[in-house]
């Protein structure tokens, strides 16, 4: 339970991170209107929902990471035209929509990618961890048997 917690919370900070930063620089570019205060609290209540029910839905039993990965990505664009059309996040006009459409696949892209480096990074310390305790334990008992 505390790992799905972690990763929920893990999920919502990235992709909270990288939207940020992709909503910045199509400011700078001119193609989106400028973020405030409203708009980035409710850019992260999204975020959140999308940790949290990427975590409920990786209950279910799907077994190939293609099948993982078209729920998860379903998660995300239902949270996102769901949840984030009634919290009035963006307009509903068909340029927008495919401006929001761009970016969510974009910021779930990106999101994943640095989620599985985080991941990776973790488990090689846990296993460069791991290694030294047999090691220790190897040269008082004697070596191998």
């Amino acid at each position: 339970m505390k790992e799905r917690i972690r990763d929920a919370v893990v999920t919502c900070f990235v992709s909270f991170t990288v939207l940020i930063l992709c909503y910045a620089a199509l400011d700078l570019a001119g193609w989106i209107w400028p973020l405030d205060s409203r708009q980035a609290l409710r850019l992260f209540a999204l975020t959140a929902a999308i940790g949290a029910l990427i975590q409920l839905t990786a209950l279910l039993p799907v077994q190939r990471l293609s099948g993982q990965l078209l729920l998860q990505f379903a998660d995300v664009a239902a949270v996102v035209f769901g949840l984030g059309g009634l919290m009035g996040v963006f307009p509903w006009e068909g340029p927008v929509l495919l401006l929001v459409g761009g970016m969510l696949t974009f910021t779930y892209f990106a999101s994943l990618l640095i989620f599985r480096l985080i991941e990776f990074s973790c488990n090689r310390r846990d296993s460069a961890r791991i290694n030294r305790m047999l090691a220790r334990t190897q040269g008082r008992t004697g070596g191998d048997r």
